[in-house]
């Protein structure tokens, strides 16, 4: 080796000690600055929980410093503070909303705190850091023992156990307990499950007493370190996680979805959660029944139809203080000129069972598919009694023979709507039609049929129907099939009679009627874009018509809540009043006349002024 390659090889070896010496030197020198406390964890989303992180620093001499916020990469992402005096006597204390310097929302992840001294001509990366976490834990629960058949419970709930999965191992999961079946979800109860616990159960009680029958959700809230919570469930209906569901069920009952033939077997499913129950045919408008029995606990139930005229009947059944009762129809061998048509689809749409166990009923009216036929929680429709009960009774009473469907058979055969059918009444309001059968409708009466719909809010929303399911549910349109455009409900509070604005006297739809009192809810329509009125009642200010008879005012503009248009060479009669039923049903004489002359229109029948 020569003399120089040796005094290279020791100036080598003297370097490395020194520079070894050096950093040993600097790693046993108090630092320059240090945290004293720090927010490790926080989510700045602006719910009010950790959305900021808190610093708090301590440097060791006195000098002008520089904060910031660096990623990763050692890239500053915030400056907190700038040529800042700071002193080893006052701590120096900051606070980061998660905002980069040029105003945008720092992305997630590791950050950490960078200190620079002016004079110290230093600058330090201080550790730890602070995790910027914005991701919500997403917990899900699952109702139900291992085989999961706990979901559902009655006559006296509870307990009802379920599992959570995913929790905190730091913090409580709040359990809150709601009822969704009534409209906008209550709570009803609460518990907590203690920090990394997975399985709990809920008593089944709401206000000290067992849960009434209805549908309940189990909702888990889990907060992470960062503040940030996680529902097991949405606050709506809508795509849910896990099982949450708990059904509390006393006794339910489901109908034939299609027409049942006089004399053959009808079949209905109980659920009398084990228990006896009895149970009664009846005709509607009658008080003795058709048909009775009783059975040792839930399952199917046979029924013999009862033989005669086509019509509507109620199957009912008790248990305990129990019970419930359920609507099907039964077609009798022979034929009629008229068409009942009952609405089956809103009927099993707008019941409140939850099929798929996520807590939310399954109606068409909260966006959901609702299967058919179901088990109907309800019992009786809503305003079964008015809407269809009354109006059945009233043409049994006036030997009005008629055949029977539902819109669910209708939908489903393609048949019954031709021109052999003299007319069709719409038995209640079909607030859900399919748009085929919407079409159909519509070519029926164009091509010379006779249509008479009676309720409000009708024909105006479409749905998908599948083998055994309503599907596709969509918003109420501004019309109905015929064109016919809607107002809103409205009260009248005059208390005058709704009195006729058009009436042309060949249909004879007005015969021994001259004006309609008691009426004082009314659905209007706009016949600008229906075809041709022919009568009509309307709601009118007699007073205003008065004035405008004696001066250069206009005529009020007036709105019919009865009418008959032709629609092509047919004719639709359209009753928007929800209060008609009830008015039948108590006898109120011109709501019978006009009732009988609208069946006696749709079965070719020239109307008379009636005694009844």
């Amino acid at each position: 080796m020569s003399l120089l390659a040796r005094a290279v090889f020791v100036l080598l070896v003297v370097a490395t000690f020194a520079a070894f010496f050096v950093a040993q030197r600097l790693k046993s020198a108090p630092t320059v600055a240090n945290l004293r406390s720090i927010s490790q964890h926080f989510s700045p989303n602006g719910d009010g929980r950790r959305d900021v992180a808190r610093i708090r620093l301590r440097i060791r001499r006195d000098d002008d410093v520089t904060v910031s916020m660096v990623d990763d990469n050692g890239s500053e992402v915030k400056r907190l503070a700038t040529a800042v005096a700071a002193t080893p006597d006052q701590p120096l204390r900051l606070s980061w909303d998660g905002r980069a310097n040029d105003g945008s929302d720092a992305p997630e992840g590791y950050y950490r705190v960078r200190v620079s001294l002016r004079r110290g001509n230093r600058a330090v990366t201080l550790r730890p850091g602070v995790n910027l976490d914005l991701t919500a834990p997403r917990p899900t629960v699952n109702v139900g023992g291992p085989d999961g058949r706990d979901w559902i419970t009655g006559p006296v709930a509870g307990p009802i156990p379920f599992g959570v999965i995913v929790t905190s191992r730091r913090l409580p999961t709040r359990i809150r307990v709601y009822r969704t079946d009534l409209g906008t979800p209550r709570e009803v109860a609460t518990l907590t499950l203690a920090p990394g616990v997975r399985e709990g159960t809920w008593d089944g009680r709401v206000d000290g007493a067992p849960a009434p029958a209805g549908d309940y959700q189990i909702v888990a809230f889990v907060r992470d370190q960062a503040g940030n919570v996680g529902r097991s469930a949405p606050d709506e209906p809508g795509p849910t996680r896990g099982r949450p569901g708990v059904s509390v069920r006393t006794l339910l009952a489901q109908p034939p979805a299609d027409p049942v033939q006089a004399g053959e077997q009808a079949t209905f499913a109980v659920d009398s959660r084990g228990r006896p129950f009895r149970w009664r045919v009846f005709r509607v408008g009658e008080r003795k029944p058709r048909a009775k029995g009783r059975r040792a606990t839930g399952g199917e139930v046979k029924v013999t139809a009862p033989r005669g005229p086509s019509g509507v009947y109620v199957f009912k059944a008790e248990t305990g203080r129990h019970a419930t009762a359920v609507p099907f129809a039964v077609q009798a061998a022979g034929s009629a000129p008229i068409l009942v048509v009952l609405p089956a689809a809103t009927w099993f749409g707008g019941d409140t069972l939850d099929d798929d166990r996520d807590g939310w009923p399954n109606t068409l009216d909260n966006g959901s598919a609702a299967a058919y036929p179901r088990l109907l929680q309800g019992g009786l429709p809503a305003g079964f009694s008015d809407d269809v009960a009354a109006l059945l009774a009233f043409l049994d009473a006036q030997r009005i023979h008629h055949d029977v469907t539902t819109d669910l058979t209708l939908a489903a055969t393609r048949t019954g709507l031709s021109s052999e059918r003299q007319g069709v009444l719409l038995a209640g309001p079909l607030r859900w039609i399919s748009n085929d059968l919407a079409r159909r409708l519509r070519r029926y009466v164009t091509e010379g049929g006779l249509v008479a719909s009676f309720g409000t809010e009708s024909l105006r929303r479409g749905v998908g129907i599948a083998r055994d399911e309503l599907v596709r549910p969509l918003p109420p349109s501004d019309t109905d099939p015929f064109g016919t455009k809607f107002r809103p409900l409205r009260r009248i509070t005059s208390g005058d009679p709704l009195q006729p604005t058009a009436d042309e006297g060949d249909t004879g739809l007005l015969t021994g009627v001259d004006q309609l009192p008691g009426m004082n809810v009314v659905e209007e329509s706009d016949p600008a874009r229906a075809g041709r009125v022919r009568v009509a009642l309307a709601a009118v200010d007699p007073q205003a018509f008065e004035r405008a008879e004696t001066s250069d005012e206009p005529l009020p503009e007036t709105f019919p809540a009865l009418t008959l248009t032709e629609e092509g060479r047919g004719r639709v009669i359209r009753v928007g009043l929800p209060q008609w039923g009830a008015k039948l049903r108590a006898g109120s004489v011109p709501v019978q006349q006009l009732t009988r002359n609208i069946a006696d229109i749709l079965r070719g029948a020239t109307p008379r002024i009636r005694s009844f």
